[in-house]
């Protein structure tokens, strides 16, 4: 496919060239994606970050490191992708070590940590990370609050799935699906049917 694309002179198109890295990472294809990359005149963030998201999701953390230290800039979406890559290589720390240096920890960064601990079951630390972000002043979204209530029913408390819920209430995510689906996952594994 992106044969056709040079053959026909778009090589400097980069919504195309960024599309199609797109379309490689999505069937697995990363060596295509890589040749793309190479050959493509104009790399802007979204190419860069494309390729990296890319890797991170096709088990290819390293070489997603490896780009991400040779971007010439980084955005939110690659400290992102960067923070969430690495508990599925097995290396939470990694991405600890990089939340610390984000620039700017905002709702996504502090959401992609929360994720992180709550993709590899470590719900504690979810909920502690939970609590650190709002002892920040950072208002949780509705992911964050959907994987926070994912790590209160993964420990079976309704303590504190209950205050999540209160929090959610007082910020108006009730009518989020997402939100829904995690209460409903949450008071069933709580055993609280009734809530469900």
């Amino acid at each position: 496919m992106h044969s056709l694309v040079f053959l026909l002179g778009f090589e400097s198109d980069s919504y195309l060239g960024n599309s199609l890295i797109i379309l490689h990472n999505s069937f697995g294809t990363m060596k295509a994606a890589r040749l793309l990359f190479n050959e493509m005149e104009n790399k802007d963030l979204v190419t860069w970050n494309s390729l990296i998201y890319g890797f991170v999701q096709n088990d290819g953390v390293k070489e997603a490191v490896r780009l991400f230290n040779k971007m010439p800039g980084k955005d939110a979406v690659s400290w992102t992708t960067m923070i969430s890559g690495f508990p599925g290589d097995g290396d939470v720390e990694k991405s600890i070590q990089r939340f610390r240096v984000v620039p700017f920890k905002d709702d996504i960064a502090w959401t992609a940590m929360i994720f992180s601990f709550v993709s590899i079951e470590l719900h504690e630390d979810a909920l502690c990370w939970f609590r650190r972000m709002l002892s920040q002043s950072i208002e949780p979204n509705p992911l964050t609050l959907s994987s926070v209530l994912s790590a209160a029913a993964g420990l079976a408390t309704l303590n504190q799935g209950m205050q999540i819920h209160a929090v959610l209430h007082k910020m108006c995510f009730e009518h989020v699906l997402s939100v829904q689906n995690s209460l409903i996952s949450m008071y069933s594994k709580c055993g609280n049917m009734w809530d469900a």
